[in-house]
């Protein structure tokens, strides 16, 4: 979720902009917490939780939002929109299939990688986190940050940052067998996510196990 927004008698509702790493859930949740906590007229709720979507959200309620609306009705539909099993299935693939791109600063990789984790492992620990994005990390980061998974968000970002900074980049190992998985499995995966040819596995949840890929040329 973006970040609150003042609007008006006190209240900060947070906003919704249907990100992946966004929930749906947390956001119909915290809304109607705030709500019912400073006594707004349920009359009053659909006004102005409607003007805190931004982006993908806006103009889905600008096609569904004519009318009056009650409002278990709009957590309802707002949740089959964005939190149906194809976004979770795309939010997944984010978390656990895409690798650090060329062009991206581990800053921005490690806290993207977070908040997906946060929204689809409830409850789980932050080095459980940690140990994942370490792993889709670029080839010559990984060496450096397996043992600090450990560490506080910040602590290991700053870490990551300052040895960015400092490593040079490597070679990525590209066997003619991984590219024949690799050009094998971009078959099943859409063209604008085919950034990435190698095959590399990620532990998932429950003892499974994904074919996740690292980005290759």
């Amino acid at each position: 979720m973006a970040g609150p927004a003042r609007t008006g008698a006190g209240i900060r509702l947070p906003e919704f902009a249907g990100q992946e790493h966004e929930d749906p859930r947390t956001f119909g949740s915290h809304c109607r917490d705030l709500l019912a906590r400073y006594g707004i007229p349920l009359n009053e709720w659909m006004v102005r939780v409607s003007d805190q979507l931004r982006g993908a959200a806006r103009d889905w309620w600008a096609m569904v939002g004519e009318g009056e609306m009650a409002w278990d009705d709009f957590i309802s539909r707002l949740e089959s929109r964005f939190d149906d099993a194809r976004a979770r299935a795309h939010c997944q693939r984010s978390l656990w299939c895409t690798s650090q791109g060329d062009d991206e600063d581990v800053e921005s990789f490690i806290r993207a990688k977070v908040r997906l984790h946060r929204r689809l492992t409830t409850g789980s620990y932050l080095s459980e986190a940690l140990g994942l994005v370490v792993e889709l990390m670029k080839w010559e980061l990984l060496p450096h940050l397996r043992g600090a998974t450990g560490r506080d968000l910040e602590d290991f970002m700053q870490l990551a940052k300052e040895i960015e900074r400092d490593v040079q980049p490597l070679p990525q190992p590209l066997t003619t067998r991984a590219r024949q998985q690799g050009t094998a499995r971009q078959q099943l995966i859409a063209p604008e996510d085919r950034r990435v040819v190698v095959p590399y596995r990620v532990p998932a949840p429950q003892n499974a196990t994904l074919w996740c890929h690292r980005t290759g040329m």
